[in-house]
């Protein structure tokens, strides 16, 4: 429908959180400006379902997403033509030690995942298991690593790591002294 998100219809690809296991609610109005749907945000880098897709297509063999923390006792629910809140990030302040969920997309048939190069979890898939393969880790900050394997042979790796502190942000006004400087405007008709 749309390869990339675009303004208006504010919310149609929305998802939400409630205390509820089942039921939609209704598309939300602001913050929302977006429709959300698309495979490409405003800035035009792949949102969750691109890369998923990429995997299902043959164009990458392993992509991994974080699903975005939730309160306890919360439940994601995402409208009819939405896709899970899902981040290719490893950097959660605040959620340390919290259970995240982490989505591994691939053709392999083994997935080893390393939290600061301790394996945390490893699957050998079947045929029949459904994707994406989802694990249950602690969120500790450093890195989070996920390798697929083909046939005892690894076919990806992909590795996030937590951002650092910011370093500075320095705003310098176009003009000291903080008046707007005039212009004119000529039409020529």
């Amino acid at each position: 429908w749309a390869a990339m998100d675009y303004l208006g219809e504010a919310g149609i690809g929305s998802t939400a959180w409630s205390d509820k296991k089942i039921g939609m609610p209704m598309f939300p109005t602001w913050p929302w400006v977006v429709s959300n749907t698309g495979d490409l945000d405003l800035l035009g880098r792949q949102k969750a379902q691109s890369l998923a897709r990429d995997v299902v297509w043959g164009v990458s063999p392993l992509e991994i997403a974080v699903l975005r923390p939730m309160p306890p006792g919360m439940y994601e629910h995402v409208s009819v033509w939405g896709w899970s809140d899902e981040h290719q990030r490893w950097t959660w302040p605040g959620f340390e030690g919290q259970l995240l969920i982490v989505r591994v997309y691939t053709r392999g048939n083994k997935v080893e995942l390393y939290i600061n190069e301790k394996i945390m979890a490893s699957k050998t898939l079947a045929a029949n298991d459904p994707l994406p393969l989802e694990f249950q880790v602690p969120y500790a900050p450093g890195s989070l690593e996920v390798i697929a394997y083909g046939d005892g042979a690894e076919m990806g790796r992909r590795r996030f790591d937590t951002a650092g502190a910011p370093a500075a942000i320095e705003l310098t006004p176009e003009h000291p002294t903080g008046l707007a400087q005039k212009s004119r405007l000529y039409f020529l008709w």
